[in-house]
């Protein structure tokens, strides 16, 4: 079988075609069939040759078109002949302009001088025709040897030839030879495109160059007007920007000179230019368009060290102008302000207004986006070595040296590898950062001094300390039986600025404390409707935050902050100031009265040698007993400042959240629980809390976030119950057409549903049993309480009288057979028909939600509330043998309550927390701020191993502390999560919440008991048999005045 063979179609293309280009209008193809088809694909850019064509062409190339069989031209030829011929007519003009122009110079030189002799002698005027050559002529090269150029208008500046009156123009010939020259050029420069035509690539004397022409040739080809081989050029024709677009690619290697004349008023001068870098030069300052950085450009790559010389040069004239003395450069400012404020930006604007080019340049060695962004990593390495650069050049630049050093200091670097940075210029040497730190020390309590001296002339701003233990161990390198740990104990004390300033004349008088009763140390009906208010607002938040439902309708308009009193000033910023580390161990009472005598001196406002007024002395529990302690030692002092009454003693806060929250923790967490569906401990297991462990004090905020969990699924729960309502994916019937209410409305009715909530929870006769035996005289805890009369104990059947309650109890046993009956017990058979388990849930929800009223009252800055908690933690404390915190609750109900005078009760309700960032819900509690002080602290003691050289430069650990913050402040520096997976709190109450449903925990059902029997709780009311020996203790510690509040021996 033959293999079928396939020919490849044919074309023959006609003699229609470009005159110039060659560029073909149609073409034939023959198929494989012999069939003939005819395209016509270019005819669209064809153009006739008319008589001004021809005319053109023979001006331009000298082309004649009766040789050839062309029959049209294309459009982009067309365009740059024409272009040409343009050029060509303004080259002559201009020329003819400048010969006439000369013609008038040289007869205006040789008129009559007024200097002359003869002054009536009529001037005689020379007059030379135009045809007489007023200067020798110059021998022009051929148009092989002279690189010439076109003399062209460019965009819209008009001319760039300009008249010789003083200024600068080029010259390339005169009369028509300049005009056949620009011709055979331009020729040459149509022959080079067009290598296909023959008959004109033959013609003779064509210069060897290629001339860029104007932007006027709008759409002329990319190789013609291109500066580099088939690079795209714009429609409109190519953009000028630099240098490049200037550029001459000539098609030989020898470089033609150039010939450049330069006319005055006395003359000319012509110089051949015969350098090629040279003759760039002159050509870019022809052009007129960004003539500086065309040039900086060719000296770029033709003048490299010099050019780089000159630019050293600028660099260092501008830090010789930045380094100068009194000069204000950020870099040189090594006071307190200047070191404690130092930023990049205020480094940044000061390089740009002093060495702009200086950071322009040490900017592009990290970047090539010039301008850097600030801030970022590039940002702050070229300016902390522009920092390194320009101290090696000025010993005084040294700010931010002296914040390295400190930074190396609090991390514990050694002395010896501090001088090795220092010599590389990275910090200066460490005993110049300890002499800069030891001049620092006066700034520490600069601003309470200044404070302190308006107090004692009557001023009403006032401030306070506050105080915590700070406790450390060294573990020594080697250990030997002389040599082994160290416990260091030292005293940690802050100054805080009052934020709230009140005044003397301000307040209502109270009553005194020998009118108060055990009763007013209990929650009354008001604080329990305050309490209601405040829960509801709990609540609400909580089923906001974990429903959807209730987040999408109110957690746009439902308030985060519950406004109390002083919510404009909650969201300040305080003032507090570190006074360093004393060496005083606050369990030895003759450290604290050294430390208080010390304080006194210092701190307490005084006036001819008397106290103006006292100043509020904060901290924990240990803390405020043993400066009572010590004032009880300094009692039979002469006066009152050598009695240490200069302070007032007070508990503060954070330590208040967490001894409650381990009373909550001794009623209901147990491990044996975890086989209990419901309680703590099981939850713990369920959400994988593995950092819940050990005691309270050492995982506080962890117990805390599983409370929290529990409660706020316990308040979802209620929620949904209000609605009859099993599943947490329920839709909650809300009221029709809720999202077209008004904003009060839609709050009013969560509100009201909430509140129900709460009024059940906790309804006013919660405390009714406890109110009603503390005010039962003749109940049995009562019995010994009331019959103290003038500091002594009097029987009740009797005259006799005892200084001792116990010498009483023992004189009405034994004359007056006096027995006090026992406490009934609860049978087994009534605990068996309680529901175990909803009294646990309950009574855990109750007291969760008072621990949660308190810790967001000092997260929003609300005083009152603050105190008025611990009318509800002092039955709790008394239940769980708190016995501290329940005298720190007496002391602080008794201090607002008529031991202080009105205006320093609300000294102390209103100044009880510290906001660092502001905002109203970011306060802290003064004792918390100072356990963070302390841990900072400790970090800064790395280096020292001795309890002396802590002691000794104790007073430079808070300007490292204040150092390093703010440089991680500055750099951006974030610290790292301590978890590796971040837990969802929502996902933890969603579990909960499910479960609790589940198990219908909420819900009575009587005979329901729990296996650990160590958390089974009498009732749902934590209050209930919480009186057992409170009268007794209330009256022991109840303070009559603010100093030496200790126990009455004689109870």
């Amino acid at each position: 079988m033959a293999e079928l063979t396939v020919s490849t179609p044919k074309k023959h293309h006609l003699q229609d075609r470009c005159v110039l280009c060659g560029m073909v209008f149609c073409n034939v193809e023959i198929t494989p069939s012999g069939r003939k088809i005819k395209t016509s694909v270019n005819m669209n850019k064809k153009l006739k040759i008319t008589k001004q064509t021809v005319d053109d062409l023979h001006l331009v190339i000298d082309m004649d078109l009766t040789s050839t069989d062309a029959t049209g031209i294309c459009i982009k030829c067309n365009r740059l002949v024409k272009g040409v011929v343009e050029k060509l007519q303004i080259i002559k003009q201009t020329l003819n302009e400048s010969i006439g122009y000369s013609r008038k110079l040289t007869v205006k030189r040789l008129l009559w001088s007024p200097s002359s002799s003869s002054t009536t002698q009529q001037p005689m005027k020379k007059v030379f025709s135009p045809k007489v050559q007023l200067w020798p002529k110059t021998k022009l090269k051929s148009a092989s040897e002279l690189q010439t150029m076109i003399i062209s208008p460019y965009g819209k500046s008009g001319n760039v030839l300009q008249e010789p009156s003083g200024n600068t123009c080029t010259q390339l010939s005169t009369g028509d030879n300049a005009v056949r020259q620009m011709a055979t050029t331009t020729e040459a420069l149509l022959q080079f495109h067009r290598p296909i035509l023959p008959a004109i690539s033959e013609q003779p004397n064509i210069p060897n160059v290629i001339t860029e022409t104007s932007d006027k040739q709008t759409k002329a080809r990319k190789s013609l007007f291109s500066p580099v081989s088939g690079q795209a050029t714009d429609k409109k024709g190519p953009k000028v920007e630099s240098f490049q677009d200037f550029k001459v690619h000539p098609v030989s290697q020898k470089e033609k000179p150039l010939v450049i004349t330069v006319y005055y008023e006395s003359g000319k001068r012509t110089v051949v230019i015969e350098n090629k870098d040279h003759i760039k030069m002159c050509k870019v300052i022809f052009y007129q368009k960004n003539v500086e950085k065309g040039l900086m450009e060719i000296l770029e790559t033709t003048s490299k060290d010099q050019f780089a010389a000159y630019a050293a040069k600028i660099v260092k004239n501008e830090c010789e102008t930045i380094c100068k003395r009194h000069s204000d450069f950020a870099l040189t400012d090594k006071t307190y302000e200047g070191i404690m404020e130092f930023s990049w930006d205020h480094l940044y604007q000061d390089l740009l207004l002093g060495a702009p080019n200086t950071l322009r340049i040490v900017s592009s060695m990290v970047t090539s986006s010039i301008p850097m962004p600030v801030p970022s990593k590039e940002f702050h390495h070229a300016l902390f070595a522009i920092g390194i650069i320009l101290h090696g050049r000025n010993r005084e630049a040294t700010t931010l040296q002296y914040l390295n050093g400190m930074v190396l200091l609090h991390g514990g670097c050694t002395h010896q590898d501090m001088k090795r940075l220092a010599k590389l210029g990275v910090c200066v040497f460490p005993e110049t950062v300890r002499n800069k730190l030891q001049s620092w020390q006066s700034n520490l309590d600069e601003k309470l001094l200044e404070v302190k001296e308006k107090w004692c002339k009557g001023d009403s701003m006032t401030y306070q300390l506050v105080g915590d233990s700070w406790d450390k161990n060294i573990v020594p390198s080697y250990r030997t039986s002389k040599n082994s740990t160290q416990s260091i104990h030292l005293f940690n004390v802050i100054g805080v600025i009052d934020r709230i300033v009140i005044k003397k004349e301000e307040g209502t008088p109270v009553r005194t404390v020998d009118s108060m009763t055990a009763v007013d140390f209990i929650p009354s009906e008001g604080d329990i409707d305050s309490l209601q208010k405040e829960l509801t607002f709990l609540v609400a938040r909580s089923v906001i935050q974990n429903i959807k439902q209730m987040e999408d309708l109110f957690g746009k308009i439902y308030p985060g902050h519950l406004e109390h009193i002083h919510s404009n000033e909650a969201g300040m910023k305080t003032s507090q100031y570190s006074l360093g580390l004393f060496d005083c161990d606050e369990k030895k009472t003759a450290d604290v009265i050294r430390l208080l005598q010390n304080l006194t001196e210092k701190y307490v406002p005084k006036k001819d040698g008397e106290i103006v007024e006292e100043v509020f002395f904060g901290g924990d529990r240990l803390t405020d007993e043993k400066i009572q302690v010590a004032q009880q030692a300094m009692r039979n002092a002469d006066s009152g400042l050598e009695r240490l009454e200069g302070f007032i003693s007070k508990i503060e806060d954070f330590h208040r959240l967490m001894n409650f929250l381990e009373a909550i923790h001794r009623l209901s967490y147990n491990t044996q629980s975890s086989r209990d569906r419901g309680t703590v401990h099981y939850y713990r297991n369920l959400l994988n809390a593995r950092n819940v462990k050990g005691e309270v004090k050492n995982s506080y905020r962890a117990y805390k976030q599983l409370y929290y969990t529990l409660f706020d699924a316990i308040c979802c729960v209620l929620f949904l119950k209000k609605f009859e309502l099993d599943s947490c994916d329920s839709t909650i019937p809300v009221p029709q057409g809720i999202k077209d209410w008004e904003a009060d409305q839609q709050l009013q009715w969560l509100n009201d549903k909430c509140g129900e909530i709460v009024k059940e929870i906790f309804p006013h006769d919660l405390f009714a049993e406890l109110q009603n035996v503390l005010a039962d005289p003749d109940h049995e805890e009562n019995y010994w309480v009331n019959s103290i009369e003038n500091d002594n104990f009097k029987c009740h059947f009797c005259n006799s009288r005892y200084k001792y309650v116990t010498s009483l109890k023992m004189h009405e046993k034994t004359k007056h057979q006096v027995n006090m009956s026992a406490k009934v017990q609860t049978t087994n058979s009534l605990l068996r028909q309680t529901d175990e388990l909803n009294d646990y849930l309950v009574s855990v929800f109750r007291l969760t939600a008072l621990h949660q009223n308190l810790n967001s009252a000092v997260d929003m800055g609300d005083g009152y509330r603050v105190v008025r908690s611990a009318k509800f933690e002092t039955p709790i404390y008394n239940r769980t043998n708190k016995v501290k915190y329940l005298i720190g609750s007496v002391h602080l109900t008794a201090l607002v309550s008529g031991t202080l005078p009105a205006h320093q009760s609300k000294r102390l309700i209103a100044n009880r927390f510290i906001n660092i960032s502001g905002g109203k819900n970011n306060n802290l509690s003064l004792d918390e701020f100072v356990e963070i002080l302390n841990r900072d602290t400790k970090n800064a003691t790395h280096g020292f191993q001795t309890k002396d050289s802590i002691v000794q430069h104790s007073k430079e650990f808070p300007h490292l502390v204040h150092a390093v913050k703010h440089f991680d402040a500055m750099c951006e520096v974030k610290k790292r999560k301590g978890f590796h997976k971040l837990p969802s709190y929502k996902e933890d109450v969603k579990k909960v919440l499910i479960d609790l449903l589940s198990i219908n925990g909420l819900e009575v059902r009587p005979g329901r008991t729990l296996h650990c029997r160590k958390i089974v709780q009498k009732s749902s009311n934590p209050f209930s048999d919480c009186f057992v020996g409170l009268p007794v203790m209330i009256a022991r510690h109840k303070p009559e005045l603010p100093f030496r509040r200790l126990r009455n021996k004689n109870m």
